[in-house]
C-alpha cells in the first residue's frame, strides 16, 4: 500500500470505503457471535432446573461462550 500522501483524493476515498465496509462486516460478525452466545446460554439455562444433578453445568456454557468470543 502506498503512503497516503501520494494517493489521489479518489484513491483515498476508495480506501476509506473499503475500510468502512470491512468495519461493517466485522461489526456484523461480532453481533452474530454475541447473539449465538446468548442463544447458547439460554438453551443450556432452560435445560437445567434449580434441582439439576450438575450444579456446575453452567460452566460448560461459559466455556462455549469463551470459545465463540475467541473464534475457535
Amino acid at each position: 500500500m502506498s503512503s497516503a500522501r501520494t494517493l489521489s483524493s479518489e484513491e483515498k476515498l476508495q480506501l476509506l470505503r473499503q475500510v468502512q465496509e470491512a468495519y461493517s462486516k466485522c461489526k456484523e460478525y461480532g453481533d452474530d457471535k454475541v447473539q449465538l452466545a446468548m442463544q447458547t446460554y439460554e438453551m443450556v439455562s432452560e435445560g437445567q432446573g434449580t434441582d439439576s444433578a450438575d450444579p456446575d453445568g453452567r460452566w460448560v456454557v461459559f466455556w462455549i461462550i469463551a470459545l465463540l468470543w475467541t473464534g475457535l
